[in-house]
């Protein structure tokens, strides 16, 4: 083909695609949004609308799910925003970063469950961007379950300089919730706590932060917070001292026993059983005096523990087994052969009624002729 006919034809092309523009091109010259992006749109135009409050948090959550930068950008952006009402009863948000302002058709409070829902999908996106906006709104926040949602949404970054958030969240914030969610934060870093935080946390008047922070401190395992939890096992709630009980269980150490000891006699049968299961991991206590404390531990916590599958059989040395063994009257030498054989193998109980009765009457038998 000549080269003068290929000219013309090339001229012909770029007339007719001048001529009858492309449907996917606007005629602005912008290439319209797509994949990620267009869905972006789309939320965000949801969010923007008069559609219902439903469609509007789905609308959240779904950029939540995207995994895009400019999701973040502007779920950042909506979770700063502040909540005004102006003279015409119409409502907006202001806020000087990026957007200057924005309509929304909900009230306060359904504003508020939109930006707790931008602080949760905030923290599944996971962009570290993101934590100076969750920690302004954690701190400064006035809607606290706004600031209950940062602070969850926080600990999806693990990062240890969050602890002096959550410090100030677990001893200032004026929700308990807030507060409870900064004692769990701490759970995470159980290496920086201070001293002095979990101090006034196990002050506070709410009781579920009490329990949460007893709970943290004995996942820590750190020897120098257990005067915290000794302190704690004397409190006059009954369920902070069970949970004294099982954070006690997380150090074998003398101190821990002899407060364990006390708590095992306690009148509250849940806090005696946790005493109980706790002593059983704690080397302080030798196998006498094990059995001395199982005779006062009250009648309902003990059947509970035998019932439970608790086998106090495992706690006891087979040297000590041999000495109670010669007390034993012979008529019960078949019930103690079995007990023998439960030791021997190291396998617990299975609830049976007869396994049952069995141990309750070896136990009473051992009281009686032991002397103990």
């Amino acid at each position: 083909m000549k080269p003068h006919i290929i000219g013309y034809i090339s001229a012909g092309i770029l007339l007719l695609l001048w001529a009858f523009p492309s449907a996917a091109e606007p005629e602005d010259g912008k290439k319209p949004e797509t994949g990620a992006k267009k869905t972006i749109e789309e939320c965000i135009a949801v969010i923007e609308s008069l559609a219902s409050e439903t469609e509007k948090i789905k609308a959240v959550e779904k950029l939540g799910t995207l995994g895009h930068m400019k999701s973040a950008e502007f779920l950042e952006d909506f979770l700063l925003f502040k909540w005004e009402k102006r003279t015409d009863d119409s409502h907006h948000f202001s806020e000087p970063r990026r957007i200057k302002e924005r309509k929304l058709s909900q009230s306060r409070e359904s504003v508020a469950k939109l930006r707790a829902k931008a602080a949760f999908s905030l923290g599944r996106l996971g962009f570290e961007r993101s934590i100076p906006v969750l920690i302004k709104v954690a701190r400064k926040d006035t809607d606290p379950v706004v600031r209950e949602q940062s602070l969850k949404a926080l600990r999806s970054f693990r990062d240890p300089t969050l602890i002096s958030i959550y410090s100030h969240a677990a001893v200032a914030d004026r929700s308990a919730g807030n507060r409870l969610q900064g004692v769990v934060g701490l759970s995470f870093y159980p290496r920086g706590i201070k001293a002095r935080t979990m101090k006034n946390v196990l002050k506070d008047s709410n009781i579920m932060v009490r329990m949460s922070g007893i709970q943290t401190i004995g996942i820590s395992g750190r020897k120098d917070l257990l005067p915290l939890i000794i302190e704690a096992a004397y409190d006059t709630e009954k369920a902070v001292k069970r949970n004294a009980a099982d954070a006690l269980a997380h150090f074998n150490t003398p101190d821990a026993a002899k407060v364990l000891v006390f708590l095992a006699q306690d009148a509250d049968t849940a806090t005696a059983v946790s005493a109980v299961r706790a002593l059983s991991t704690n080397s302080h206590l030798n196998s006498k005096s094990f059995m001395e404390l199982m005779a006062r531990v009250p009648e309902k916590a003990r059947l509970i523990l035998l019932k439970g599958g608790f086998s106090m059989w495992n706690r006891i040395s087979p040297a000590y087994f041999k000495e109670l063994k010669k007390n034993i009257p012979e008529h019960l030498s078949s019930v103690h052969a079995h007990v023998h054989k439960k030791m021997k193998v190291r396998q617990k109980t299975k609830g049976i009624s007869e396994q049952t009765e069995k141990l309750k009457i070896i136990l009473t038998e051992w009281e009686k002729q032991c002397k103990l």
